[in-house]
């Protein structure tokens, strides 16, 4: 009986503690939440053995991830909130070299959303942000782990 009760208030406890943060933002910085996206979309183009694609929301301050016929499949949070944060977000593709120098930069193309292969066969690319015109960021993900590249090598 007393094992009963004392269950019973442990739950009530978690309970509690839990509830408020249901409600809250995905605490992850933008680039965080970047990087887990990239690593849902490759997942679902593995599993589901199709392209997906990933897209930034900037009305909703949140990356979408949907099938290759346009079905949503996962959406991910940010912290942050378009009624509060101006986001501005662009993506671009890194175009194959044709041989390069030590001083060239590659070659790169603007596109409204990167897309992943089920076999993992991406092209690498980069993702730009102004975040209300502070703050702004960049990050590009290495096609052959989905990882961003180490900040000294971009």
């Amino acid at each position: 009986m007393i094992v009963l009760g004392l269950m019973a208030a442990l739950s009530g406890v978690i309970a509690f503690s839990v509830t408020p943060m249901l409600g809250r933002k995905d605490p992850r910085s933008l680039e965080e939440s970047l990087v887990y996206a990239v690593q849902e979309a490759r997942f679902y183009a593995a599993q589901r053995k199709e392209v997906t694609q990933l897209f930034f929301q900037p009305e909703q301050a949140q990356f979408e991830i949907r099938s290759a016929d346009g079905s949503t499949l996962q959406t991910v949070t940010t912290r942050y909130s378009k009624v509060k944060d101006d986001i501005e977000w662009q993506w671009f593709i890194q175009m194959p070299a044709e041989g390069f120098r030590v001083d060239d930069r590659p070659q790169r193309r603007e596109v409204d959303r990167v897309q992943f292969a089920p076999d993992r066969s991406e092209s690498p690319f980069t993702a730009e942000w102004e975040l209300d015109i502070q703050d702004r960021g960049s990050v590009t993900i290495d096609p052959f782990s989905g990882r961003p590249f180490p900040q000294e090598t971009r």
